[in-house]
């Protein structure tokens, strides 16, 4: 996976196209919540016995490796982060891991709490209407835009403070930037 970080991070092109990819999937999702505000649902647990340990292990299993995003946010996204802290990359990727498992607890013990306020459509309608505005304003796409700026401007000066994984030097600098005779 660390060759996926190095072909992004090496690559305009790549890095424009998984940008675009993220801002699709954040417009997509906005799109949806916001539908889900004018026909709002509600959850309602089955009727019956609920289901067994092995039905209920073989359920958490499945949406934690086969979730694509399990892949994106720890290996893509806390990676490229973890890479730019040097020496304390592993440290930072552990505090990270402790938050997520911290975060996922407080939300499974949250939602137990909240489950009879989500009884009603009008929790729902005020809950997709806030995902809707925060992925529509797109927070995801102006970080990814300000990234891409970033790392342009450092291939064009070259700066000893590039991130680790952006290749940086008078090669990759676009020609109007390379010093001498043109």
């Amino acid at each position: 996976m660390a060759r996926a970080g190095a072909l992004v991070g090496g690559h305009l092109g790549v890095l424009a196209v998984v940008r675009v990819a993220g801002a699709v999937e954040l417009i997509g999702y906005a799109a949806l919540a916001a539908r889900r505000t004018v026909r709002p649902g509600v959850l309602t647990p089955a009727a019956g016995p609920g289901a067994g340990l092995r039905a209920t292990l073989g359920t958490a299993a499945a949406l934690t490796w086969l979730n694509p995003h399990v892949y994106l946010d720890t290996v893509v996204l806390l990676g490229t982060v973890a890479a730019t802290h040097g020496a304390q990359r592993w440290p930072f990727g552990a505090g990270a891991a402790i938050g997520s498992l911290l975060r996922f607890t407080a939300l499974g013990l949250g939602a137990r709490l909240a489950r009879p306020l989500f009884a009603r459509p009008g929790a729902w309608r005020v809950l997709d209407a806030l995902v809707a505005v925060v992925m529509g304003r797109g927070r995801g796409i102006a970080a990814a835009q300000h990234l891409s700026r970033d790392q342009v401007r450092c291939r064009r000066t070259c700066s000893s403070s590039c991130a680790p994984s952006w290749p940086c030097s008078a090669a990759a600098a676009p020609a109007e930037t390379q010093p001498g005779p043109q």
